[in-house]
């Protein structure tokens, strides 16, 4: 198996423990992505939560409440056999955090696995090499991801791949 880094407990006024997460299942997901079309991801979904700052489903505002000033906000959905290839996301770069919904799959910073728990948010190094897998044979990797409206580098920089 993966080594997993372990994570400080970092929050900001995000719960300790974990929290309830809403229900996914009845939500206007975008269709899966192919590797052939993106080249960058395959069997990903999402749906905008946070757009601008500008709250686009309510059911999330409890949860995004301990995370204020939100940026922007997205549930991502990677089917099983999924993946997003290791990349560094383009800048600026905003404070990320992520909470899992389900226990499926694997978050890779700088080749190594990040712990997560369901319902436990982190904090995401997006302007570092990251990659996930779901290499869960049934159940799909479903996580909010959130940016807080918060500059960790205020670089203007290309999204770059290894691939």
């Amino acid at each position: 198996g993966a080594t997993c880094r372990p994570r400080a407990a970092v929050y900001v006024a995000a719960p300790s423990s974990p929290l309830s997460t809403p229900r996914t299942d009845d939500l206007p997901w975008s269709l899966p992505s192919t590797f052939e079309a993106t080249k960058a991801h395959h069997g990903y979904r999402q749906v905008v939560v946070v757009s601008m700052g500008r709250l686009v489903l309510p059911q999330f505002a409890d949860i995004l409440a301990g995370f204020t000033p939100v940026r922007e906000a997205w549930l991502s959905w990677i089917d099983p056999g999924g993946f997003v290839v290791e990349h560094i996301d383009g800048g600026p770069h905003y404070e990320r955090w992520q909470i899992p919904f389900t226990e499926a799959g694997t978050l890779y910073e700088d080749g190594v696995a990040v712990a997560h728990e369901v319902g436990v948010p982190f904090v995401v190094h997006h302007d570092r090499w990251h990659a996930v897998r779901n290499d869960d044979p049934t159940e799909p990797r479903i996580s909010l991801v959130i940016d807080r409206d918060v500059i960790v580098s205020p670089a203007r920089t290309p999204f770059l791949t290894r691939r």
